[in-house]
């Protein structure tokens, strides 16, 4: 497996509790013990909208919508939300992670159409 996290901007005050890029299952699991270990508890991971998005050479990618939430005085608070995108592959012992890319939202949002605008112009220049 190979796996990475990191924000969209690249510039958040936590970027380096989040930044990953490992490969091999020994070092995404010691990863994420220390990253589960070191945040808050309960928190809850929500993978929402999965979809397949393609398969090729055996192996199924897919995308996701990931919602992050922890809990202040009895209260759901949100803590992050991103896109998960990835691959499945069949194994002997059933589905497994070949890559899982986590982009978290750090962006301020604006009206989408400034935003398409931007875009554009920055392609053309």
């Amino acid at each position: 497996i190979s796996f990475t996290c990191a924000s969209d901007t690249g510039t958040t005050d936590y970027e380096d509790f989040i930044r990953a890029d490992l490969h091999g299952a020994d070092d995404v699991m010691a990863w994420k013990t220390d990253h589960r270990s070191n945040s808050p508890y309960p928190l809850r991971h929500n993978g929402t909208n999965v979809f397949p998005t393609g398969i090729e050479n055996g192996e199924l990618s897919f995308a996701s919508y990931i919602f992050v939430t922890k809990i202040i005085d009895g209260k759901p608070h949100n803590v992050s939300s991103g896109v998960v995108r990835g691959t499945v592959r069949t194994t002997d012992t059933g589905p497994a992670f070949s890559r899982v890319e986590v982009v978290l939202d750090t962006q301020d949002s604006v009206r989408y159409a400034d935003h398409v605008v931007a875009e554009v112009r920055w392609r053309v220049d």
